[in-house]
């Protein structure tokens, strides 16, 4: 999968529903998060409890959702994205246009293995079943 870097962070593209959006790729995250437009159509599946710099302590509702990653779909609990991110995200998009609409999280292991060419601008993922 292509990527590429802003700020030295990777920015990745999935699908949602056959629509293609930006994430950004964040390891160190427990939690994948996307904006609430996006995931306010889908199933409720809980809440949780979090933190982030920007933000501080905060819950927000899980939602289950089918994304596609490398062409291969999966389903995610992403959280709604809290507001001190979605205020990052709306900076970065303003100053270069690039529609960040999420944080795709350590969650993305469960489903694959990754091999990560930065270099080279490349994300290598390979299915656990396969």
């Amino acid at each position: 999968m292509k990527t590429e870097l802003i700020a030295g962070v990777p920015l990745v593209e999935v699908s949602i529903a056959g629509h293609p959006i930006n994430l950004v790729l964040d390891t160190g995250a427990k939690i994948t998060f996307l904006d609430p437009a996006i995931i306010r159509d889908y199933p409720q599946v809980g809440k949780i409890s979090d933190f982030f710099p920007f933000s501080g302590r905060f819950q927000t509702t899980r939602h289950e959702v089918p994304i596609s990653i490398a062409g291969q779909e999966i389903m995610l609990q992403p959280g709604k994205t809290p507001k001190g991110l979605q205020g990052f995200f709306t900076k970065f998009n303003k100053a270069g246009r690039l529609n960040i609409q999420g944080l795709l999280a350590n969650d993305l292991y469960y489903h694959f293995k990754a091999h990560f060419e930065l270099g080279r601008s490349r994300i290598v993922l390979r299915p656990h079943n396969g």
